[in-house]
C-alpha cells in the first residue's frame, strides 16, 4: 500500500536533472583558467556528457578529472565534485553523492547550489535537519535562488512545520510570479493537501490538468497526481509517464533471456523497503508465509528500515532468502539479481517513499512486475506486467497503464487474518454487552455515547474540499450525527474545524482520533457506525481494516486505480451496493443509511459472518491466486 512517507525524487529537486535549454555549460565548469589543458578538455567533456544526460559518461570523466587533482583540490574543483554529486545521485550511488556534495560545500563555503544539492540528498535520505542545516545556507548566499526557496518548503513539510510551509509556499507564489506560472504545481496541492489548506486547491489541480493536456507538466510529485480530483485516468497516466522518464530515462534495461531452470524452482524476488511494521507488510505478511516453496524459490530484497519488530521477523522467516541491500548500489542489486537468475522480480513500491526503481530500469530479471505498492502504472518501459484485478486494472483501462494487466481474480489486495480481531464478545452489533461496552468506549475516546457516528481514518492528505462538503451536508441533515477523522497534524485540526464551521457545523461535531498501536486503532472500528471513503484517492489499508473489524464503508468509484480500490474490496465481501458512481449516489447512499440503524446493523452483521469465507481475507488462495500468475509470465 501506499506509505505515509513521500520523498521527493532527484529530478524534482533542484539542479539534479540540467537541461540544455536553462543551465549553460559554463554554470556546470569551474574557473578553470589555471587549469591544464588536459583537465579543460576533461571538464569540457564531463560537462558536455552531462548536459546530455550520458551520466555514466560523465562520471568517467570527472573521476579522472579529480583523480589527476588529488591532495591538491583548490576551491574551484568544488564545482567538479557537486556535478559528480548529481551524477551519483542520478545513478542511485547516494552515498557516494553525499560525500561529493560534503567535499564541494568545504572546498568553497560560498556555493550556492553545492549547498543547494547538498540539502537534496540530505532530504531524500531522510536528514531532515541536516538538510535544514544546508538548505539555510544555499539561502543566507542567495535569497532569491528559487530551487533553494522550493526545496526549503519540502524541508519545512518534512520537519512537520507545517505552518511555515504553507507560509513558505504563498511567499514562493509572490517572490516567483515567472517562475510559479511555468512549473508543476503538484508539490504545492499536495503539501497543502497534508494540512488540509484548501485555499486555491481546485485552481492549482486544474492548472495541473491544464499542464498536462498541453504536455508542459514538469511531473515532480507523482503521488499528488493520484490525488487530483481534475484528472482523469489518461491524464494521470500521462504524467506518470513523464515522471518515470524524467528520474529513468537516462537509464536502460539491459535484456536478460529467460533463464534455462532444468527444472529447478522458479526464484521470485520482492524488493520493498516496507519489510517492517508497515501498512503494506500487515498486509502481506501471511502471504508470504503461505507462499509455496515445492515450486518456487522465494527473495526478499530488502532496503528497509530494521525496527526489530515481530512483524519483521515474521517476514525474515518467511522467505527463503531474506538480503539487505541497504548499502548496496542499484547497479549492484540488479547485477546481483542476474547473477542469482532471479526469473520473476516484484516491485512493492512503485513511485512512492524509499523506492529503488533503479534496480528495475537497470534490469535485474527476464519478468519485471509492479505490484500493491503504488495505485498506478509506474508509467515506465522496464515494468513488463501490473498485478490488478476486474476493478483497479480493468482490460478496458490499458491505455492507462504502460505495463500489461495481470488480473487475480478477485481482490488485488491480500490480507492477513493474523492481524487483531476483537473477542467473540463483541462480535455481535446488536448484543447488549457489546452496545454497552461501545457506550463506555465512546466515552473514553471523546465520542458521544448515542452520536450516530461517521469515521474515516485515511490519511487527510486523500481529503478534498469536495468531499468535506458532503460531510457536512450529511451531518446538518442529522444533528444527533458526528465525523470521526485521523488526527494528524494539529494544524489540520484547526483548518478542519473552521471549515466545518463556515458550513454552519459547531466545531465539537468533529472529532480526532491520534494514532495509536495497531490494536487500539483496529478497536476503534466497533466505535462507528459507518466508514465514509474518501475520494479521488479511495481507502486501502484503512478500507480492509475497517471491513475485518465489520464496520461497512460506503465509497465512490472514480476513473483511475485509486479511486477504485474501494470498490474492489467491497466487491468481493459482496457489498457491491455500497459502490455508488456519482457524489450525488455517494452522498444519498449515506444518507439513506443513516436514516436506517437496522439497515447498518445488518450490513455490519454480514461483514462478521464472512470473514472467514471471504477471499478478501484468505491469503492462502491469493497466494495460489499469484503463483497462477508467476507461472504463466514464466512460461511465455
Amino acid at each position: 500500500m501506499v506509505s505515509g512517507k513521500k520523498l521527493p525524487s532527484f529530478n524534482s529537486l533542484a539542479d539534479l536533472r540540467p537541461k540544455k535549454n536553462n543551465l549553460r555549460t559554463k554554470k556546470l565548469a569551474s574557473k578553470n583558467g589555471g587549469l591544464s589543458k588536459e583537465l579543460k578538455a576533461l571538464e569540457a567533456h564531463a560537462v558536455d556528457a552531462l548536459l546530455n544526460n550520458k551520466f555514466d559518461e560523465s562520471k568517467r570523466y570527472y573521476d579522472k578529472f579529480i583523480e589527476l587533482q588529488q591532495n591538491k583540490f583548490t576551491k574551484d574543483c568544488s564545482t567538479a565534485f557537486s556535478n559528480r554529486g548529481i551524477i551519483n545521485a542520478r545513478l542511485g550511488n547516494i552515498q557516494s553523492a553525499i560525500e561529493d556534495f560534503e567535499m564541494a560545500v568545504q572546498l568553497n563555503k560560498k556555493h550556492t547550489s553545492a549547498y543547494n544539492n547538498l540539502a537534496n540528498i540530505y532530504l531524500s535520505t531522510g536528514q531532515y535537519d541536516k538538510a535544514f542545516e544546508a538548505i539555510n545556507q544555499a539561502l543566507r548566499l542567495d535569497p532569491n535562488h528559487y530551487n533553494a526557496n522550493f526545496n526549503h518548503i519540502l524541508i519545512l513539510n518534512k520537519l512537520k512545520r507545517n505552518k511555515e510551509a504553507i507560509e513558505a509556499i504563498n511567499k514562493l507564489f509572490i517572490q516567483f510570479p515567472n517562475e510559479i506560472k511555468a512549473v508543476d504545481p503538484s508539490p504545492f496541492i499536495d503539501i497543502k493537501k497534508q494540512v488540509c489548506n484548501w485555499e486555491g486547491i481546485e485552481e492549482l489541480e486544474q492548472k495541473a490538468a491544464d499542464l498536462i493536456d498541453r504536455d508542459k507538466i514538469d511531473a515532480k510529485w507523482a503521488l499528488a497526481h493520484l490525488n487530483n480530483q481534475a484528472l482523469n485516468g489518461e491524464q494521470q497516466f500521462k504524467a506518470l509517464k513523464k515522471f518515470s522518464n524524467q528520474n529513468f530515462g537516462h537509464l536502460s534495461r539491459q535484456p536478460i533471456s529467460a533463464y534455462n531452470r532444468n527444472n529447478r524452482k522458479i526464484k521470485v524476488a520482492y524488493v520493498s523497503a516496507d519489510f517492517y511494521d508497515h501498512a503494506t507488510t500487515r498486509l502481506m505478511a501471511q502471504l508470504f508465509e503461505n507462499h509455496d516453496k515445492q515450486l518456487f524459490e522465494w527473495y526478499a530484497i530488502s532496503h528497509s528500515l530494521d525496527d526489530n519488530s515481530a512483524m519483521r521477523q515474521r517476514v525474515i522467516k518467511a522467505f527463503d532468502h531474506f538480503i539487505d541491500v541497504n548499502s548496496w548500489t542499484d547497479e549492484q542489486v540488479s547485477l546481483w539479481m542476474r547473477e542469482q537468475q532471479i526469473d520473476i522480480a516484484v516491485d512493492l513500491k512503485g513511485h512512492t517513499g524509499n523506492q529503488r526503481l533503479g534496480i528495475f530500469a537497470r534490469g535485474c530479471a527476464p519478468v519485471q512486475i509492479t505490484y500493491i505498492g503504488f495505485p498506478g502504472s509506474t508509467g515506465s518501459n522496464f515494468m513488463d506486467y501490473i498485478i490488478g484485478d476486474k476493478w483497479v486494472t480493468p482490460l478496458s483501462a490499458k491505455n492507462q497503464f504502460s505495463e500489461a494487466i495481470l488480473q487475480l481474480p478477485n481482490c488485488y489486495q491480500p490480507n492477513d487474518k493474523q492481524r487483531y480481531l476483537p473477542p467473540q464478545s463483541l462480535q455481535n452489533a446488536n448484543d447488549p454487552e457489546f452496545l454497552a461496552w461501545r457506550k463506555q468506549q465512546r466515552v473514553a475516546e471523546g465520542l458521544p455515547e448515542e452520536a450516530l457516528v461517521l469515521c474515516c481514518f485515511n490519511n487527510t492528505y486523500k481529503l478534498h474540499p469536495n468531499v468535506f462538503k458532503i460531510w457536512m451536508r450529511l451531518l446538518e441533515k442529522h444533528p444527533n450525527s458526528v465525523l470521526w477523522l485521523l488526527a494528524d497534524k494539529p494544524l489540520t485540526e484547526i483548518n478542519l474545524k473552521q471549515y466545518a464551521k463556515s458550513y454552519g457545523i459547531d466545531e465539537k461535531r468533529i472529532h480526532f482520533a491520534p494514532r495509536t498501536d495497531q490494536k487500539t486503532y483496529l478497536s476503534r472500528y466497533l466505535l462507528a457506525d459507518l466508514f465514509v471513503d474518501t475520494f479521488a484517492y479511495n481507502a486501502h489499508t484503512t478500507g480492509s481494516d475497517a471491513l475485518w473489524i465489520g464496520l461497512p464503508m460506503v465509497t465512490l468509484a472514480g476513473p483511475s486505480f485509486a479511486s477504485r480500490v474501494g470498490a474492489s474490496l467491497l466487491d468481493t465481501v459482496g457489498l457491491s451496493e455500497l459502490i455508488t458512481y456519482s457524489q450525488n449516489d455517494y452522498e444519498q447512499k449515506i444518507n439513506e443509511l443513516m436514516i436506517d440503524p437496522k439497515k447498518l446493523a445488518d450490513l455490519s452483521q454480514h461483514l462478521r459472518n464472512v470473514r472467514d469465507t471471504t477471499p478478501l481475507f484468505n491469503s492462502k488462495e491469493t497466494a495460489q491466486d499469484l503463483e497462477f500468475l508467476y507461472q504463466s509470465v514464466v512460461s511465455k
